[in-house]
This record gives C-alpha cells, sequence and structure tokens, in this order.
C-alpha cells in the first residue's frame, strides 16, 4: 500500500476551526428537519464517563486503542427496540445496517466527501493505525463497498484508510426463547471501529452493540426485542489528560446522537439486499 501524507496538526486544527462552525449549524439543522418519531426518541438513553480504565474495561478495543491507559473519554447512546421494530432479523443485520446507516446518513456525509476529496490528491484526514495490528485485510473506499446485511471484515481499513475494523463479536443467530436458557445476564454482538494512532498524540473508536437482556426476556416471556447502542471512546496518547476542550465535547454530543439516529433509522428500513 503506498504512503498517503496527512494533514500537519496545525493545518488539521486549522481546519477544524472553520468546520466548527459550520458543523453546528449542519447539526441543528439536521434536527430540525429530520425528526425521529416521537415514541422512538423518547427511549434513547445518554451515558457518559470520564475515566482511567486501569480496571477492566468492557471494549476490547481499548488495550489496541490505548495501550498507556490514559484518561478516556467516552460516552454511549441506547435504545431499545422491539422485535417488531427489527422485523426479527440477525444481529449481524442489525449492524451491519446501522454501520451502513452511520456512514451513508446526513449527518457523516460532509466528513465523508471531505475524506474522500483528500483521498483525491495523495492525503488522509488523520490516518489510522495501531501498533497492535501489523497489517490489515481489505479496504472499503464507497458506500457502495458496505453491505447492508454482513460486516466488513476484521482489520479492514474504511474510507481511505482513516478508520479500521478493530474487533467484531457476532453471537449465532437464536430465537428470541434461546436466549432464556442463555446462563449470562446478557447476550452481546458488537463490531469496533477504531480512528487515529497509539503511536501518536490522539485516538479512540466507535462501538456498534446488539444486546439481548435475559431477564428481560424471561419477565416478557422470551421475546424482550434488542438493546442497541452506540459508543464512542477516545483519548490522548501524548499526556494522560482529555484529548479535547470542553466545547468540543459539547458538540460531540450533538454529531453523535445525530450519528446513532442515522443508523437507528438504517435499522428500521424496510429489508434490502447487499
Amino acid at each position: 500500500m503506498p504512503f498517503l501524507p496527512s494533514l500537519s496538526i496545525s493545518h488539521t486544527l486549522l481546519l477544524t476551526s472553520f468546520l466548527l462552525p459550520s458543523s453546528v449549524l449542519l447539526v441543528k439543522t439536521y434536527f430540525r428537519n429530520h425528526p425521529l418519531p416521537a415514541s422512538l426518541t423518547s427511549k434513547i438513553q445518554i451515558s457518559e464517563s470520564i475515566f482511567s480504565p486501569s480496571s477492566s474495561f468492557p471494549f476490547h478495543s481499548i488495550d489496541i486503542v490505548n495501550p498507556r491507559h490514559h484518561i478516556t473519554i467516552t460516552d454511549t447512546r441506547t435504545i431499545h427496540l422491539s422485535r417488531t421494530e427489527v422485523s426479527n432479523i440477525s444481529d449481524e443485520e442489525i449492524l451491519a445496517r446501522f454501520t451502513k446507516g452511520f456512514f451513508s446518513g446526513w449527518i457523516f456525509t460532509p466528513e465523508r466527501h471531505l475524506l474522500a476529496g483528500l483521498s483525491m490528491f495523495g492525503m488522509k484526514l488523520v490516518p489510522v493505525g495501531f501498533s497492535a495490528i501489523k497489517s490489515h485485510n481489505t479496504t472499503i473506499s464507497s458506500l457502495s463497498q458496505l453491505s447492508g446485511t454482513t460486516l466488513p471484515t476484521k482489520h479492514s481499513m474504511l474510507f481511505g484508510g482513516n478508520f479500521m475494523v478493530l474487533d467484531i463479536n457476532l453471537k449465532p443467530r437464536a430465537s428470541p426463547v434461546d436466549y432464556l436458557a442463555s446462563a449470562a445476564p446478557n447476550v452481546v454482538s458488537y463490531i469496533e471501529i477504531g480512528f487515529g494512532d497509539d503511536r501518536k498524540s490522539f485516538a479512540g473508536f466507535h462501538r456498534f452493540e446488539v444486546t439481548h437482556n435475559t431477564k428481560m426476556a424471561a419477565d416478557k416471556g422470551g421475546d424482550a426485542g434488542v438493546v442497541t447502542s452506540y459508543s464512542t471512546s477516545c483519548c490522548n496518547l501524548s499526556r494522560n489528560q482529555a484529548p479535547f476542550p470542553q466545547f468540543v465535547f459539547t458538540f460531540h454530543k450533538l454529531y453523535a446522537l445525530g450519528l446513532f439516529r442515522d443508523g437507528i433509522t438504517e435499522v428500521l428500513r424496510a429489508p434490502t439486499t447487499g
């Protein structure tokens, strides 16, 4: 794979200073013109935390992204969907649809076009790379290469090498009643997609997750639906402090909510092929 130069830190910060105000306006316009049904909006839950992951952490990719165990910023958006709402499709298809909606939706489109434009000049915005991963499998450069039914393979590079699939865990497809027999409190499938570089100053990952709560399934006679979650985790690799100023995280909360809504909208679409 030929070397592709990245923007310098100063150029990236300058670009961000111009993009942030326009992005805020874009997000506000999105929420005004692309509302989710109130029945769904009311079910979205948001949690956030700042912590040092020196103890056990439920995400596999944290050791890849943050090997020095620096302070990590993370937030999660979740929604409970009934089996009727997800048409009884497999966990992998739910995750594949969410991934496609996340990257193809209205919110991510400007960033996707920016990445494509830089790629035309042989550049990357923030090249992804991790010391624990020596090679990648495939490269996905366009939306047409993202399936709505199956996930990209582990260690695939996405959108010009700005993202990488770090880990995938898929539970075998089962009927809702089958989850009653599980000894675990939750049956979880997920995909984790990394960005940044642990050998530089900034890295993180997105985690898209589908959870079957076995206790809830027992309480509801086997059909508890699924909990779909989107988490983001990022850290400063050069210093043990928050990676960005607070005002950036304030914008991130709105931006991430828009990405989550785009992912859920795609999950709830009628079944498609490919």
